[in-house]
C-alpha cells in the first residue's frame, strides 16, 4: 500500500513537471531570459497544457485511445523533441534542420540541463 502511494506520487510528480521543464528548456535556452522560479512555474504550466493537448489531438485525429501507453508515449515524444529543441539551441547538437528554424544561443548564457542550486 505505501509503495503504491509513493510511486503514484512520483508518477504524479514526473508528468506535473518533467515535460514541462523540458519545454522550458526549448523555449528559454539562455539563463538571462527567465530565472528559476518562473522556470519551475513555466514547467508545470506548460506541462498542464501541452500534454492534455497532445493526447487530446493524438485521440481525435489519429483515434489512439487514452490509455497509459499512448499517455507515455507522449509524455516521451514532448520530452524528446523539446531535448533535440535545447540541444539544438544551444549548439550540443548539430542538425540543419533545426538550425535553420531555432536561433542559437551563446554557450555562456545557456541554462544547464540540471540547474546547480546555490
Amino acid at each position: 500500500m505505501a509503495l503504491e502511494t509513493v510511486a503514484g506520487v512520483i508518477v504524479f510528480a514526473a508528468v506535473l513537471f518533467v515535460p514541462g521543464y523540458f519545454l522550458t528548456l526549448a523555449f528559454f535556452p539562455s539563463r538571462k531570459e527567465i530565472d528559476l522560479a518562473e522556470r519551475l512555474t513555466f514547467s508545470v504550466v506548460f506541462s498542464i497544457g501541452f500534454l492534455p493537448l497532445v493526447v487530446l489531438v493524438e485521440n481525435q485525429l489519429l483515434g489512439m485511445p487514452i490509455e497509459f501507453f499512448s499517455v507515455f508515449s507522449s509524455l516521451l515524444l514532448i520530452v524528446v523533441i523539446a531535448l533535440l529543441i535545447y540541444l539544438t539551441r544551444t549548439q550540443r547538437l548539430d542538425l540543419p534542420v533545426l538550425n535553420r528554424i531555432f536561433p542559437k544561443v551563446e554557450a555562456e548564457d545557456v541554462f544547464e540541463l540540471i540547474p546547480k542550486f546555490k
